[in-house]
């Protein structure tokens, strides 16, 4: 599975969708996937406990949770009382119920830095909904990825997604799915220095196949069909078995 991983990853340019779950929250962030999203987050939490959580599962899931710098602390001391943890996780504190415009004051000040490849923050979908116009716009000013994890509906969902901020209403599917993220773009840096592609036959018997079952209005693939994509692009494939063992899906999109 693991050597499977590597050829989807490396040379197709894939992520490899762990279950029923995971592949839906990899749809979901693949049309943010122009936004980088390194392997370094920064949290933003209104709970240091949910914030020692989270940094714990990034870190167990590969993304690297680190200490902002004292000079970024300090900017972020502008918004955040001096009782509030800013090192990362960053603790909003309950200054963000009466001063919502505090969180994109430290999202300006956390991206800026250029010490966080990606911002996650968590709070009550109430409060996500205070700071939706401010958050949002710092969104639409940068390239960088801002996503939001939700206890509670989200009134404001639409003005975030629509500003390229993806909600997540489950801690442990956001951290699966951003962490795949960070893979995914990390291997297509490997593919531009230099990891081996699929030749030119390749690309194109996988590119008329592609063709072939959109004009026939396909949105998923059998096994059999997958072994054959799989195949015309290169990959060794010794069958049914192997494609389910690995755990290979295919959506055409």
């Amino acid at each position: 599975q693991a050597e499977q991983s590597v050829v989807v990853g490396h040379i197709l340019g894939g992520v490899q969708a762990d279950d029923i779950l995971h592949l839906p929250d990899m749809a979901y962030l693949a049309r943010l996937r122009a936004r980088p999203c390194g392997s370094r987050v920064a949290i933003l939490t209104i709970s240091g406990a949910i914030g020692a959580l989270l940094s714990d599962a990034f870190v167990r899931a590969g993304v690297a949770v680190p200490t902002l710098s004292p000079q970024v602390g300090r900017q972020l001391h502008e918004g955040i009382p001096r009782y509030g943890m800013v090192c990362n996780p960053v603790d909003l504190t309950g200054t963000i119920v009466t001063r919502p415009s505090c969180g994109a004051h430290a999202l300006r000040a956390i991206l800026a830095s250029g010490e966080a490849d990606f911002v996650v923050v968590y709070a009550p979908g109430f409060l996500l909904d205070r700071m939706a116009p401010g958050v949002s716009e710092v969104a639409r000013a940068s390239s960088q990825l801002i996503a939001m994890v939700s206890t509670g509906e989200v009134k404001e969902r639409g003005t975030l997604e629509a500003a390229g901020v993806p909600i997540f209403d489950d801690t442990t599917r956001a951290v699966r799915a951003l962490a795949s993220l960070a893979a995914w773009q990390g291997h297509q840096c490997a593919i531009g220095s230099g990891v081996k592609a699929p030749s030119a036959a390749h690309a194109v018997a996988a590119t008329a196949m592609l063709q072939a079952w959109r004009q026939q209005d396909r949105r998923c693939l059998g096994d059999d069909e997958a072994d054959d994509y799989l195949a015309s692009l290169g990959v060794p494939v010794a069958g049914q078995a192997q494609t389910r063992q690995a755990g290979v899906g295919l959506l055409v999109r």
